[in-house]
């Protein structure tokens, strides 16, 4: 990706992903993410990837174990795509999807610390189900 962090959480991921029997595929333009510091590229992307893996773990069809992330420059602009395929619809609620686990009071800091990010670097983030594709989507300006 040209970008040392961002090779290294996407290494990370995708080993994890393997042991798991999920295809991981990205492309990713790294070096248009230089305005972030490492800690926030780390952040974002885990949650975002350990986000689908969790999902993508009760998965039992091989054909919808995918996770999928497109980094690229649009005008000014970084987008940041993350698709992962979800067996059901969850419900999202202020932006933010509910979490499927039993403890809600010790779950769903991930994505919070992922709209905190995105913020901090004046940029939007909208997450969504369009025909069982989950998608996070991320516009940072350059």
């Amino acid at each position: 990706t040209e970008n040392e962090v961002l090779d290294v959480v996407f290494t990370e991921k995708k080993i994890l992903c393997d042991k798991l029997g999920i295809r991981f595929s990205c492309m990713a333009d790294g070096k248009i993410l230089t305005m972030m510091n490492s800690g926030d590229i780390y952040s974002l992307f885990g949650n975002a990837i350990d986000n689908a893996i969790e999902c993508l773990k009760k998965v039992e069809d091989e054909e919808q174990r995918n996770v999928k992330i497109l980094v690229n420059r649009v005008n000014e602009m970084a987008k940041i795509t993350i698709e992962n395929y979800v067996p059901w619809l969850p419900q999202i609620i202020d932006g933010i999807p509910k979490t499927t686990k039993d403890d809600t009071d010790s779950h769903g800091y991930g994505i919070k610390s992922m709209q905190y990010i995105v913020r901090k670097y004046g940029g939007v983030m909208d997450i969504g189900v369009d025909e069982n594709i989950f998608h996070v989507d991320i516009l940072l300006p350059l």
